[in-house]
């Protein structure tokens, strides 16, 4: 087996687009009670709804992404999807990566990242994200690295040899070697 073949944990994928919808919802009802069918209604139903479709899409091109590593060809590629249904193909060499590492976003949806890190210490690549297993009520607590975050790194490093930094607990998400330079219409197509 020469190629290793990553896909984006399902569990990770938020359902924070049908929270916001059923509150916006309950919202334009209670608006609806109070005033009737008025504009003001009937737009905020509108683009409630709009924004609802946008981050269900997304989430959908989200969990398409897949990351391959070939050891034959000493590379990493990265097939992804833009907003707009097309595959987008990136490729890059195995050797600029010098370890795998896992970690727990500081964020309030808070995910367990696992990420190739660039040999200067300062981006990552993702291979996947999954639910933060540990999270505690207390943030004094702290989180617990998920046990299938903690596989994928075990697994990664096997397969090629990178320095296992294992579980480095919670940070903020790293720059990613993916982000381009370019204007915003360049990164949807």
């Amino acid at each position: 087996m020469n190629e290793l073949h990553i896909k984006q944990a399902k569990a990770a994928l938020q359902t924070l687009p049908i929270l916001t919808l059923c509150i916006f919802i309950s919202f334009v009802v209670a608006l609806y009670i109070k005033t009737g069918l008025s504009s003001l209604t009937v737009a905020i139903l509108m683009s409630t709804i709009l924004m609802t479709a946008y981050g269900i899409w997304d989430l959908h091109t989200t969990s398409k992404r897949q990351v391959s590593i070939n050891r034959l060809k000493g590379r990493i590629t990265v097939l992804s999807v833009t907003i707009f249904g097309h595959q987008r193909i990136r490729h890059y060499p195995i050797q600029y990566f010098s370890a795998v590492r896992s970690y727990i976003t500081t964020d309030n949806a808070a995910k367990n990242m696992v990420e190739l890190v660039t040999n200067d210490g300062k981006r990552g690549l993702l291979l996947s994200s999954f639910s933060s297993n540990g999270k505690k009520r207390w943030p004094l607590d702290g989180e617990t690295e998920n046990p299938d975050a903690a596989a994928l790194v075990n697994v990664v490093t096997a397969f090629i040899p990178l320095k296992n930094l294992g579980f480095v607990g919670k940070r903020f998400e790293t720059d990613s070697v993916e982000k381009e330079k370019g204007n915003f219409f360049s990164k949807l197509f």
